[in-house]
């Protein structure tokens, strides 16, 4: 049985470690992993990061990210940011109308750029439930959610909820049959510790190797959208 393996990357935007410097930046991990094994990864673009950094204001930079067929890009809602509550994530405590106009903002904006990525991630994961209804009605496919498995979850809808298995700062060895998630972030920052680094890439490196063999090579790396196909 062939494992499906898939990388999120979360909080890629327009400003340096988080992806602007290009393959100066924390992307160049990315690279190599892809050079050397030939992993997808998606990455969850917030289109305006804290209302600092537009994507509008970067247009060959998002037209230089969209062009490698090995990077997908995905919606991370529209600023991360919110300051109105304590967790500081932008969809907590909001309800269905300011969520629909956050998140058609963020639509517009990546449609300005030539983009309508169908993958949503709510920033920190944090929304209320009552809003899963709403983002098949914006015309997303599927939702990177908060909960950790390995069979990916099809509503009545057609709408998927995507797990994932494994955050990155915590990898082990378990061998998976048919799929594996990891969930990494672009930078480190102080609520996560799975921003890629060198320490990072070594150990995500080791795994993939260990996984390979233990697979005998029967692996495919794959994007989140390819996974619902």
């Amino acid at each position: 049985m062939t494992l499906k393996i898939a990388f999120s990357v979360d909080d890629v935007a327009p400003i340096p470690t988080h992806g602007l410097l290009r393959e100066e930046d924390n992307l160049k991990y990315l690279f190599k992993l892809n050079k050397e094994f030939g992993v997808k990864f998606t990455l969850f673009v917030v289109p305006n990061w804290e209302g600092k950094a537009d994507i509008l204001e970067h247009k060959d930079w998002v037209k230089w990210l969209s062009s490698f067929d090995f990077l997908e890009i995905a919606n991370h809602g529209l600023h991360h940011y919110n300051p109105r509550n304590k967790t500081g994530m932008e969809f907590v405590d909001v309800n269905e109308e300011v969520a629909e106009q956050l998140l058609k903002a963020s639509i517009t904006k990546f449609r300005e750029v030539g983009l309508e990525p169908k993958i949503l991630k709510i920033p920190g994961w944090k929304f209320n439930s009552e809003l899963m209804s709403l983002f098949p009605k914006l015309g997303f496919k599927g939702l990177a959610d908060h909960f950790v498995g390995v069979h990916i979850i099809k509503m009545t809808n057609g709408f998927y909820r995507i797990p994932y298995t494994l955050s990155a700062e915590n990898l082990h060895s378990k061998h998976y049959k048919d799929l594996l998630i990891i969930h990494t972030h672009i930078a480190v920052d102080k609520q996560n510790k799975n921003g890629w680094t060198d320490k990072l890439f070594d150990e995500v490196r080791n795994y993939l190797k260990e996984i390979i063999e233990l697979n005998k090579g029967d692996v495919k790396f794959v994007t989140f959208s390819e996974l619902i196909e």
